[in-house]
């Protein structure tokens, strides 16, 4: 049986890919938002940060922000594919415990790389008061 790194590496590996391929990078990121949704009341506060990343890759996929560093879009993606395969270090199907090696892996990236999170966070914040000022100029 492959060890748990073994199969992050491997999420890893495909993320590498997926960089190339905003168009699929954005495909994994709303397939990991419809199972984060799925699964919200067992994932607690991993769920609020599978939602940040879900937004920090959908917003560079679409080309508006291209500001984060590659290693740490890699390292994002990967952890989406992680929760996403259900067949992991701790197979999805075992009740009680299938998620925890999900959320662990959610949780090490989100701490690796949280202020590219955070400058991300404020980025959004900026763009919304943007918006929100834009039309009430309009108004």
């Amino acid at each position: 049986m492959p060890k748990p790194n073994e199969y992050l590496h491997k999420a890893e590996e495909n993320a590498e890919k997926l960089v190339a391929r905003p168009d699929v990078a954005a495909r994994v990121a709303q397939r990991a938002k419809e199972r984060a949704a799925q699964y919200q009341d067992r994932l607690g506060e991993t769920f609020i940060e599978i939602q940040s990343i879900v937004r920090l890759v959908s917003a560079w996929a679409k080309g508006r922000y291209r500001v984060v560093p590659i290693r740490t879009l890699v390292a994002l993606i990967g952890a989406l594919v992680y929760f996403l395969v259900p067949f992991d270090a701790v197979p999805d199907f075992i009740a009680g415990l299938g998620l925890l090696d999900d959320m662990a892996v959610i949780a090490k990236v989100v701490q690796m790389f949280r202020t590219d999170l955070i400058a991300f966070r404020e980025w959004e914040g900026e763009q919304a008061e943007g918006t929100k000022q834009q039309g009430e100029d309009n108004g």
